[in-house]
């Protein structure tokens, strides 16, 4: 039984990896930060105030929350193959006061695109779903950056 286990688990790894080597080949002109997936972009494989997000086995990478800085651009990579039965996933503001403030819109497994709306966002905690598979859910925090306060004349 131990071996079994031990088989299964060196499955998905190997699983992971082809999935991430996949995702790397893609020419995809952004760059992840922090510990997700490295690719080639404008700034070369440095950091260049960009992070990413993923997708995998139906949930969203890091499970831990995500610390962005303030104006970051964040990067959504789709590496989930069981995505593809529901066309894809997305990533969307989970917001109880109103429209979403960012939505990626459907993104199908292999894809990766920019999170529109995440660099005007002030310094708080933001969660957020996915709306094709509404059980994924992920939160990440926008630290740093001012907000100017203009005083209105009398």
């Amino acid at each position: 039984m131990g071996i079994n286990r031990t088989r299964r688990r060196s499955g998905r790894r190997t699983a992971i990896i082809a999935v991430v080597l996949a995702v790397m080949a893609l020419d995809w002109p952004a760059q992840a930060s922090g510990p997700t997936i490295p690719v080639r972009g404008e700034c070369g494989y440095g950091p260049c105030n960009r992070t990413a997000f993923t997708a995998f086995n139906l949930e969203y990478n890091p499970k831990r929350q995500k610390t962005v800085g303030y104006g970051e651009t964040v990067d959504f990579i789709n590496a989930d193959p069981m995505s593809q039965a529901g066309g894809g996933h997305t990533v969307t503001h989970l917001n109880p006061h109103g429209p979403p403030r960012f939505d990626t819109g459907v993104v199908p497994f292999g894809h990766a695109v920019q999170v529109a709306g995440i660099r005007a966002l002030t310094p708080q905690r933001y969660p957020f779903y996915c709306r094709v598979h509404p059980a994924m859910r992920g939160k990440f925090r926008v630290i740093g950056g001012s907000i100017d306060l203009v005083p209105i004349a009398p």
